[in-house]
């Protein structure tokens, strides 16, 4: 199946059923599939003393196979959905990998995000963070999370007056680096509050995250 990774957005197809229909996965899982449910249906229509002989009967038989074929492909898509999941997407390394309804390559547009950016945004706790947008790329806008937290909305700050915190830091801990989906970005208010430059050092976290990140 088709899954989409909520981190950085990257359409790909893992589990049980492959992108091609004429790979070899799918005969063997449609024969595995139809003779299975064969079998279950010649063992009811028999239990309950049924034959499957005569146009009717055969009918009644197809039909039957048929609803457990439909029943059996539900069970092994929900069960592929529930394992991919908790697996690492191939581009991130993150996870978060959901089925991908859509269809279709089509990402958010970037316009609007600005890079060097200080974005609040409201917590559930109804305090302000602040975000810092250090690079928006194909798939995902990378940030750095700040520890500060305000009672009310910044009207204009910058990096110099915030702090990622740390271990021992009365204000808790940053985040120096993490990417998210574009669509992610976008379905969240975000107040842009500053805007300045991005520090060479800042970037360390994103440099790290694009060399290690799976390739293929």
């Amino acid at each position: 199946m088709k899954f989409r990774c909520d981190s950085c957005g990257t359409s790909q197809w893992r589990g049980l059923f492959p992108e091609s229909n004429h790979y070899v996965r799918w005969a063997v899982i449609h024969g595995v599939v139809l003779g299975t449910c064969g079998t279950a249906t010649k063992f009811l229509f028999t239990y309950f003393g049924y034959s499957t002989d005569g146009w009717r009967n055969g009918l009644a038989s197809l039909g039957v196979c048929a609803v457990l074929m439909v029943a059996l492909y539900a069970v092994a898509i929900v069960v592929e959905v529930c394992v991919v999941a908790v697996r690492r997407c191939r581009e991130c390394g993150m996870r978060g990998l959901r089925p991908d309804v859509g269809g279709n390559d089509e990402r958010p547009p970037m316009e609007g995000i600005v890079v060097g950016g200080l974005y609040a945004t409201r917590g559930h706790d109804g305090t302000y963070r602040i975000l810092k947008v250090l690079v928006v790329d194909e798939f995902a806008v990378h940030l750095r999370s700040y520890a500060n937290r305000f009672t009310e909305l910044p009207t204009e700050i910058s990096s110099s007056q915030l702090s990622l915190g740390g271990l021992n830091s009365p204000l808790g801990n940053g985040i120096g680096h993490f990417p998210v989906a574009r669509a992610g970005f976008h379905r969240e208010d975000h107040v842009l509050v500053g805007r300045e430059a991005v520090a060479d050092e800042e970037l360390e976290g994103y440099r790290m995250w694009a060399g290690t990140r799976p390739i293929g």
